[in-house]
Parts: C-alpha cells; structure tokens; sequence
C-alpha cells in the first residue's frame, strides 16, 4: 500500500472519528454549551435565572416564526432569519435551565394551515412580504400558564433585539405573578389617552369620535403596572403604589396639598418638571396659546424647595462635550447644539442599580436641579446624582425671546452664544431618600402631625427625555412604538426602584432592573463612524460657502421679482431679464458645485472604507498563507537537510 492510499483512508478514518464524537456527545450533553460572544448574549443573567427558578407552575412557550416563507422572502427579510435563530436559541437556554417548567416548541406557520390560525386567535400580527395575501411573516411569542393564563409578544420587533431577554422574562413574571402595582399618572398634558380601555376606544370610533393617544412611556409602563389618571384638581392621592407626576402646572392649591402629604406619609414619586418643554409645543392642542412653560417648575418649586432641591425657569443645562451634532431642513449645515446632549460614561451614576448598565441617555434642553440646602444640609435626608454633565457643563440662561419658541426654530449657532462652560458637573436627575418635611406646615390633616416617614422621590428635571421626540421610533409595519435609547428603561428602572421597599414580594423588580440595563447586543462600527464624521468636518466649511452663495443668488431674484419703481426707472425689462438669467445661471453652477461636493465626500468616504475591506480581504488572508509558505518551505528544507 503506497503512502498516499494511507493517507486518504488515515483521512476518512479521522472524519468518521470526529462525526461520532461530536454526535455522542451531543447526545450525551445536550445541555452543555459555551458562550464566547463578547457580551454572553446567549447566557442567561442571574436575574432571568432566579425568576424561573421561582416558577411554581408549568408553562409552554411556542415561538412562531415562519421560516420556509422567510427563506425564500426579499432581502429585507433575511434580516429575521439571524434574529429568529437567536430568539430560538435563548427559548432553549430557558427550558434546559427552567428543570422540566418550561415546554418549548417552535412551530412554522404555513399558509392556510391550523397553526397559522392559531397564531392569529392568539393575537399575533404579521409583517407582508409582497403583494400577495398568502406573504405574511409572523414572528411572535405565546406563553400559556396551566391556569389559562396567556401571554403574548405579537412580534419581535428589530427595535428590541437588545431586550429580547427582558421582554420574555417579564413576559413570565407578568403570567405568573398577576398582582401588578398600581402607578398613578397626575399630569397637566393628556399623557393617558382612551386606547387604554379597548371597549371605549371602539365605542367612541363607532360614534365617530377620535379617542385620545396615550404616550408611548404609558404603553409600556401598562405592560407592567396598572395604571390609573388622577385628576389635576384632585383634594386625596389614595389606592396607588407610586405617583408619576409629570410637567405640573396650574395645579390648584389643594392638589399640591395633596402631592406633598403623599410624599411626605412615605409614598414613593417620581417627579418631572422641565423649564422648556418641546412636548409642550408639540402634543398638545394647537388653539392652546397660553401654555406658561415656566409655571411646571415654578409650581413644584413650592414642594421641592421644602425637599432641598430647585428647578431655577428659563435655565437649561449645556455641555459643549456632550452636544450631539444635527441639521434639518431649515439648518442644513450640521452643528453642534448645546442643548441636545447625549449622556454617557460618567454623566450616569454607575453605583446606583436604576443607572448602572444603560449606555445612552438623550436629553433635549433639560433643567438644573439645584441643591437649596448645602450651607444648612439635613444629614437624615440622601441625595444621589442620577443624572448629570461633564465638568465642563453649565446652567445656561434662556433669552425671554426663546421661552415660547419651538427646539426646530432655534439655530444650534445662536444658542450657543449664550452658553459659558462651566468647572463642575450640572445635576439633571436626583433620588432624594430620607424623612422629607412638608412644604405646608400649617396644614390641618391629623397625619402631618405623625413622626416622619422614610420617603423616596425621584426628580427629573426634564421631560422630553420620555417622550416620542427622543425615547422612541414609530415603526409603521406594526403602528407601535419602539424604544431607540437607554432613556424609557431609565424611568422604567427608577419606578422599579421606588417600588422594591414598597411592594412585598418584589425581589423580580431588581431582577427585572438587571435584565433592563443589560449592555446593548448591536456591536457599533466605530472606525466607519469615525471616517464619516471626519468626513463631515472636512467638508462643513465648503458646504457653508456655497449654501451661502445659494441663499443670496435666491435673495436677489426674489428682489428682482418685486416691482419697484426706483428699480424700474433705472433698469429696462430686458435688463431685468438678462440679470435674472445670470443670476439662475450662477444659482445652478453653485448647486452644480454642491453636488458634486457631496460626490466629493462621498468618494472619500467609500474610499477611506475600501482601505479598510482591501487590509480585511487580501492583507489578513497574505499573511496566513505567507505563513503557511514558510512553514511548507521550512519543512522542505528540513526533509532535503542531509543527516549528519
């Protein structure tokens, strides 16, 4: 037998060698894996695990995905095949650790069959893939207690791909702990609409009235807590576990009342007041005029100067190191705004469990919170820093001119004129634990006389941080709204917080703020986000020149659009029109220029990142085989060395 008939069978005796190890032990160990991604995305967190390690009933879970109909779908549907594999494989990770709780099942619903049926009685939707009835995704999540207890997730969203995790732990702790806390929701805006009540929501649109929206903050908060209105003009805040009070103002005296004997019997809060609301300017009413921003801050300044904190008005926090560049159609140069901040790193309070694992919080013009207490401070009572700028931050004072104009009206450029950088971080967010004393000590209710209470308030001076303009992005395919950022687990958390030395039993409001601030699973291209951003201001000044130039040439044929008799003495109509032309002619070569400016970028661009996929696809693979060439050559040299 030559040596080469040796080595094909010595190869088909290894290759069936290691089949029948891997497959023995596959099946021997099946619940033996190793995770080596960088954040152990398939690893399951202490929290999920002592969840269900707490389940005291069995579950089934079924993920529908349609996986024959998405394998052969366009291309914007291979998206979900990673993601259904992913889902698929942490459904198993919960049921080889659940010990025999947790019934998993992966069902693929064909058109026209049973199971697509099924899916859709269970209330999941669907994505279309084409024109056709018949191409429908669904993607979605059933979990069914033996009490009857059914829970859903309609579809999994791209959006939340990074909380995967959370949602299907929460979605168990909802199934099987049913008692949910209550959160009273007291606010000047209507935050709570009617699509909280599906049977008034259809009655009032059988009527042909149009019900009112609630924020997106309120829909995610309904999927773990009850939630109840309070009326602006309430004299008793009772039966609720937590009050969220947002932007108030014009607050009777009796409702203020009533907030601060809440507070101050031991009731948890949380509380936010911004001195320039953009929501105030955008969700509400257009015939409402006389909307005083300033009063939000004003009014709960009654309560918090009694607490040690202030909101001073008209006053925003800046941070020139933490301002996010932007542009629009009406400021299409991009520039830094110095009241639109991206909170990181140290501006989070990474000791405290509400704030330690979230990454990205967005701010818009948010308020200051000011300690009123420092020469005179009440050590009963704690103040920890949720929230705050760099050192280099400041308090920045608004122009009256600007209190009542929209954020999009505001140039980046005159705004930053008025801001100074400061020596000291700025605090935007604070949780105030201790006996608090009350604003109205003159109050008659017998229960003021009482020892203090341990109370905890959280302030947040600002508001748009939760709302659509920065938490959320509408996703059209599902008419729902998807979180973008860290900033509505933020709030999420801090109530989660609020509520674990209130509520018995909720140890799962920690495990669930674990879960929530877990690290993000999308891993950022940060060398292409660099080479575009160099990009951007190598070409910013370029882009201002010939925008400028734009702007006058359309200045001066507006000039000439408007009779005038002075212009019509000293110019002919065909001098008119000749000058017309010109300056079309110029206007068009400056556009012309514009183009290819951005061309020009672009080039650069792509440029600067085929460097980066020539060193990925020939440099790595020519230094494995120049490798391989000299070990093949070392060897050669070896076998043809005479023995000595």
């Amino acid at each position: 037998m030559n040596r080469t008939l040796r080595a094909i069978i010595a190869c088909l005796f290894v290759a069936v060698i290691t089949c029948s190890v891997v497959s023995i032990f596959t099946n021997l160990t099946p619940n033996l894996r190793l995770d080596i991604t960088d954040q152990h995305i398939y690893t399951l967190s202490p929290g999920t695990r002592n969840i269900i390690n707490s389940i005291n009933q069995p579950i089934s879970v079924t993920l529908y995905y349609s996986q024959t109909a998405a394998l052969q779908g366009p291309d914007r549907i291979q998206f979900y095949n990673a993601y259904a594999r992913y889902v698929d494989d942490l459904l198993r990770e919960y049921a080889n650790v659940s010990h025999g709780m947790i019934a998993y099942q992966f069902v693929d619903p064909r058109p026209f069959t049973d199971a697509e049926e099924q899916a859709f009685v269970q209330g999941l939707e669907f994505l279309r893939m084409g024109d056709q009835d018949r191409e429908k995704l669904i993607f979605g999540l059933v979990l069914q207690t033996r009490f009857g207890v059914t829970e859903t997730i309609p579809f999994f969203t791209p959006n939340r791909r990074n909380f995967v995790e959370y949602d299907i732990t929460s979605l168990i702790d909802a199934a099987v702990n049913r008692q949910k806390p209550t959160i009273g929701v007291l606010s000047s805006y209507q935050v709570v609409g009617d699509d909280g009540n599906p049977r008034l929501m259809q009655l009032m649109l059988n009527q042909g009235l149009q019900p009112r929206i609630s924020w997106a903050i309120i829909n995610q908060l309904r999927q773990r807590y009850n939630i109840q209105t309070i009326p602006t003009d309430t004299s008793e805040i009772s039966n609720i576990d937590l009050l969220l009070l947002i932007q108030p103002q014009d607050f009777s005296e009796q409702t203020l009342r009533a907030i601060d004997r809440f507070v101050v019997q031991g009731h948890p809060a949380v509380i936010l007041a911004d001195p320039y609301c953009s929501t105030a300017l955008t969700n509400q009413p257009t015939d409402d005029t006389t909307t005083d921003r300033s009063a939000a801050p004003h009014q709960i300044n009654r309560l918090l100067n009694a607490w040690g904190l202030n909101i001073p008005e008209n006053t925003f926090a800046g941070d020139r190191s933490l301002a996010i560049t932007q542009r629009s159609e009406q400021f299409p140069m991009p520039q830094p705004h110095i009241g639109y901040l991206r909170l990181q790193n140290t501006c989070i309070n990474r000791d405290n469990i509400a704030a330690a694992n979230l990454e990205n919080i967005f701010v818009l013009l948010t308020g200051v919170l000011q300690r009123t207490n420092q020469n005179n401070p009440d050590n009963n009572i704690r103040y920890t820093t949720l929230l705050q700028t760099t050192s280099s931050g400041n308090a920045c004072q608004i122009p009256p001119e600007l209190a009542r104009i929209n954020i999009m009206d505001i140039n980046p450029a005159r705004l930053m004129t008025y801001f100074t950088p400061g020596n000291q971080p700025v605090c935007i967010a604070s949780l105030i634990s201790g006996p608090l004393q009350t604003a109205f000590p003159n109050n008659t209710d017998p229960c003021d006389s009482s020892q203090p209470q341990d109370c905890a308030v959280a302030v947040f001076a600002d508001v748009d941080f939760i709302t659509e303009i920065l938490a959320y992005d509408y996703n059209p395919e599902t008419n729902s709204y998807l979180p973008r950022n860290d900033n509505s687990s933020l709030l999420l958390n801090t109530i989660d917080l609020l509520l674990l030395n209130t509520i018995e039993n909720s140890s799962t409001f920690s495990e669930l703020i674990s879960l929530r601030s877990r690290g993000s699973l999308a891993r950022p291209f940060t060398v292409v986000d660099q080479i575009e951003n160099q990009a951007e201001i190598n070409y910013a000044q370029q882009f201002q020149n010939i925008q400028e130039q734009i702007d006058l040439y359309n200045q001066q044929l507006a000039s000439l659009s408007v009779p005038n008799n002075q212009s019509d003495n000293a110019m002919t109509e065909s001098d008119i029109f000749d000058r017309r032309r010109e300056i079309i002619q110029q206007a068009n070569q400056a556009r012309r220029q514009l183009r290819q400016l951005a061309l020009a970028k672009r080039q650069d661009i792509d440029a600067l990142g085929n460097k980066l996929r020539l060193i990925n696809i020939v440099l790595v693979p020519a230094v494995v085989l120049t490798i391989g060439i000299s070990l093949a050559l070392y060897r050669a040299y070896r076998r043809r060395k005479p023995s000595r």
